[in-house]
């Protein structure tokens, strides 16, 4: 995480806060997102949460980096300030001597920790390069370990599954020839048993429900309207194999 550097406007200190410590949420995104942001808002008056339960304050914004760069422009700010800091009975020329000389050392130091500043800015996103790419290949190697997976589970679903014998009963019916011989073993010598098993086995359950053989009506219900009838080709494929079996 990179953080600021501020100077506090009620007294002559600096201190150095993570970025999350500023109240302006929009303005921590832009610092951490935006190259060169500092430069546009350096030097303006910032809230600082400089501490939990505690109001926040002004300061004047200074810089942005790492911690470690911050740091050591706070501690070279700090020395600056003492170096410059005059006894009151000193003479004017000499004053403004050693403030030059001071103000000519915080500039070139100030250079050379800005430069600091962009080596450790420049690693930290070629961190993030390097964290992105392994994220990357640990993404894409698991959308391979999916795919594989998604195959294996669809394999048993595609494997050709062996279709059973069947047998022609008429009208190109088709009926498993198992069906057809537990048929002959269970009901020889009972037509209609025979007959109603047949039914069963080439109509479904709600093709049989509410229907009459031929659609017609029934002596017990001839008021009645007439039922639907099955269908007609795979009904006299039931009774041709039954008057193949039993006549």
């Amino acid at each position: 995480m990179t953080h600021v550097l501020v100077r506090w406007i009620t007294e002559r200190a600096w201190d150095v806060y993570s970025v999350r410590a500023l109240v302006d949420a929009e303005l921590s995104v832009r610092l951490l997102t935006e190259e060169n942001t500092i430069k546009k808002v350096r030097g303006e008056v910032v809230s600082v949460r400089w501490k939990d339960g505690e109001a926040p304050a002004e300061a004047e914004l200074l810089d942005f980096g790492s911690e470690r760069s911050m740091e050591k422009k706070r501690a070279n700010l700090a020395k600056a300030a003492v170096a410059t800091k005059e006894p009151e009975a000193a003479a004017e020329d000499h004053s403004v001597c050693q403030c030059d000389a001071a103000k000519k050392l915080a500039e070139m130091e100030d250079y050379i920790k800005n430069l600091e500043d962009r080596l450790h800015v420049a690693e930290d996103r070629l961190q993030m390069a390097e964290n992105n790419a392994e994220s990357f290949a640990m993404v894409k190697k698991a959308s391979k370990l999916v795919r594989r997976l998604q195959a294996l589970q669809e394999a048993p679903r595609q494997a050709d599954v062996p279709k059973a014998d069947t047998e022609d009963i008429g009208g190109g019916v088709m009926v498993e020839k198992t069906v057809i011989s537990r048929l002959h073993a269970h009901c020889q010598g009972l037509p209609t048993k025979f007959a109603r098993s047949l039914l069963r086995n080439v109509f479904t359950d709600e093709e049989l429900r509410q229907k009459s053989l031929y659609g017609k009506g029934t002596n017990a219900y001839k008021e009645g309207p007439a039922k639907d009838g099955l269908d007609p080709v795979r009904l006299n494929a039931v009774l041709g194999m039954h008057r193949f079996v039993f006549e």
